[in-house]
């Protein structure tokens, strides 16, 4: 099935600082934390032990900003567990979707290590992407289950971090690679892809990112971006680091402790 995109969060003026931070991912639950657990126990009922124990804790502190905390966070479990259900997410990982070889000879995805917190390093080679031939290749429903399929996996290996270090895990750091992008990766139909990819999954994996290094940026994408990052939350935005070239990104990165 389709993963259809769950509604996005309302709309919001980022002109002030948002009142709470969430807890670093190895502290407990602080008591307005579990109170929001609580209550999204008490509405969810027996769906709510379906849901694993990480993801409970990402979506309590993932909506933490919201004016409705509790109503917030509840609203998009409903929705996760609608999704889960629907695409058999609890199982995605024992059988790898229709054409896996192609889509990572295409989709350029590699785990390289991890930071000094233990925190997953993925390499994206997003401009290197041959973006005419993975649009002929993939629909949009399958394309999304690959990518389904790459968040659990980045999934299970916090949680073996977790076990390993007895200290708990849930993000991951991303390296987006720009190098080779063209103006076949902004065509429509490739950008309307990664849209979707975005609106669906930041919703579905809320609080999963721990630094984002864009590297390699062309000066049309550097551009860009000055005009995005103002209508970007101040707490997605402060994890998002834009560099135009490598030795400078390499040396911001192994201030964060990560290693290429």
């Amino acid at each position: 099935g389709a993963v259809r995109r769950p509604s996005g969060r309302r709309a919001m003026s980022f002109r002030s600082h948002t009142k709470r931070l969430p807890a670093l991912e190895h502290e407990p639950l602080t008591p307005d934390e579990a109170s929001v657990l609580l209550q999204a126990r008490s509405a969810l009922g027996d769906d709510f032990a379906s849901l694993p124990r990480d993801v409970l804790v990402q979506f309590v502190r993932g909506y933490i900003d919201e004016a409705d905390w509790a109503g917030s966070c509840i609203k998009h479990l409903r929705e996760l567990v609608v999704w889960r259900q629907r695409e058999g997410v609890d199982d995605v990982l024992a059988r790898a979707p229709d054409r896996r070889d192609e889509f990572e000879r295409m989709w350029r995805t590699s785990v390289i290590g991890e930071d000094g917190a233990g925190h997953p390093v993925v390499v994206e080679s997003l401009g290197r992407i041959p973006a005419s031939d993975f649009q002929a290749a993939f629909d949009e429903p399958l394309f999304l289950r690959h990518c389904a399929y790459n968040k659990e996996t980045l999934r299970r290996l916090c949680i073996h971090t977790s076990h390993r270090t007895a200290r708990r895990v849930y993000k991951f750091v991303v390296v987006l690679d720009m190098h080779g992008l063209s103006l076949r990766h902004t065509a429509r139909p490739f950008l309307h892809m990664i849209k979707t990819y975005i609106s669906a999954f930041g919703n579905l994996y809320p609080e999963s990112l721990q630094k984002l290094y864009i590297v390699n940026a062309p000066l049309v994408f550097t551009g860009t971006w000055a005009i995005i990052r103002p209508l970007l939350h101040p707490l997605t935005a402060r994890k998002i680091a834009l560099f135009a070239h490598l030795d400078k990104a390499t040396k911001a990165m192994e201030a964060d402790g990560v290693t290429l």
